[in-house]
């Protein structure tokens, strides 16, 4: 069991995320990934932050691109396909990249 302290000084997994924690917990990414909320956590605390900007950058990097070839129904093609009604921005993307790599869609590199 983490201390207090441990617990303190750990980064909330929505800001990790990008996200506000309403948004967070409406959503619950967790489910989708098939852990518990601590287990979503932890996994997202464990993440290296340069592993967490690179899925940042690739879903941002999407994003843009979907825009241009899809216009505002790219917004809502790509929202359909994040599990989410409306459009989406740039944390429905990050926690659509967390998911794929939650449920091994990236490969884990040693060393």
């Amino acid at each position: 069991m983490p201390t207090l302290k441990e617990q303190l000084s750990r980064e909330k997994p929505w800001a990790i995320l990008g996200i506000s924690r309403k948004k967070y917990d409406t959503i619950k990414p967790w489910k989708k990934a098939g852990m518990t909320k601590e287990k979503y956590a932890e996994m997202l605390n464990l993440m290296p932050h340069e592993a967490m900007q690179i899925l940042k950058d690739e879903a941002d990097a999407e994003r843009l691109v979907e825009s241009i070839i899809f216009g505002s129904q790219g917004k809502d093609l790509v929202a359909v396909r994040a599990g989410s009604r409306g459009t989406r921005d740039l944390g429905d993307a990050v926690m659509l990249r967390v998911l794929e790599f939650a449920q091994g869609a990236y490969p884990v590199v040693e060393g």
